[in-house]
């Protein structure tokens, strides 16, 4: 029946699906629920309804900005790429674009795709997917974040990619080496690389060049050698300046009492390590 209205009946068919909407939020006054109506709208009849979903992002947007609901708005957004849901994020992005402060956003959406890359530090099969999934969303952004601000999300991303990488060529090394000092050198880790001016975060405050530094322990002695092997890979044109205060180190060994497991800061582990006899 609805095809068969003129063009004018239709978009007043479509007006008064956008007023309902709003008029049902202000009884509720769940931003959740007039996202989730918005992005069942785009999923399923955006061919139907477009002026709807175009005229219904909008009063969203208009919604969020007068009562300041960015914070509600952020952990909507937040929430959905946790739970893997990349197709209905996209359609938030569309809202995102119509706000007056697209900045706290974006703020908050870099502050979580930091702590989600650094959090997922599992298998690099598993990396892999991961990066692959955050760069998808990210270049679909472009309907709410500038070029500068996407580029600054791209570049978090790629720093962990090359981490990934690095670490993986670092491991090969000291598993194929024919030295022994090498060989007992720890295995397990995951060590993330950060660019300068791109990882907004206060505590990249006090760093340590450990090229030169001397090395007694096996903690100390892996430190070393990455530096100067990442060194190397970028022909001395870089280095690396570690933050032994962010980041954890676990140590398990065996005592009287039984195994005992330690987990600390880097910067705690060089100290333990130096009483290793």
């Amino acid at each position: 029946a609805y095809e068969l209205l003129d063009s004018k009946k239709k978009d007043e068919v479509q007006m008064s699906i956008v007023l309902n909407i709003i008029e049902n939020y202000k009884t509720k006054k769940s931003l959740l629920s007039l996202c989730q109506i918005y992005i069942t709208i785009c999923k399923n009849y955006y061919k139907i309804f477009d002026s709807s979903t175009v005229l219904l992002s909008k009063e969203i947007s208009k919604i969020i900005c007068k009562n300041d609901l960015y914070h509600d708005l952020n952990n909507i957004l937040i929430g959905m790429v946790q739970q893997d849901t990349c197709d209905d994020v996209t359609y938030l992005f569309s809202i995102i674009g119509n706000l007056d402060d697209k900045n706290i956003c974006f703020r908050r959406y870099h502050q979580e795709l930091m702590l989600r890359l650094l959090t997922e530090l599992s298998s690099d099969e598993k990396m892999n997917s991961m990066i692959s999934y955050e760069n998808g969303l990210v270049n679909k952004l472009n309907r709410c974040f500038t070029g500068s601000q996407r580029y600054k999300l791209k570049r978090t991303i790629e720093d962990v990619k090359k981490s990934v990488d690095f670490n993986i060529y670092m491991k090969s090394i000291i598993k194929e080496s024919e030295y022994e000092q090498v060989k007992n050198l720890p295995k397990n880790f995951y060590i993330v690389n950060t660019s300068y001016n791109i990882w907004d975060t206060n505590v990249f405050d006090i760093a340590s060049r450990l090229c030169e530094a001397e090395s007694r322990g096996s903690i100390s002695k892996l430190f070393k050698m990455y530096s100067n092997f990442y060194s190397k890979s970028h022909k001395g044109s870089r280095y690396i300046n570690w933050y032994l205060h962010t980041g954890s180190v676990s140590l398990n060994y065996q005592s009287n009492n039984g195994k005992v497991c330690l987990k600390m800061l880097p910067l705690q582990a060089l100290v333990l390590e130096l009483f290793d006899n």
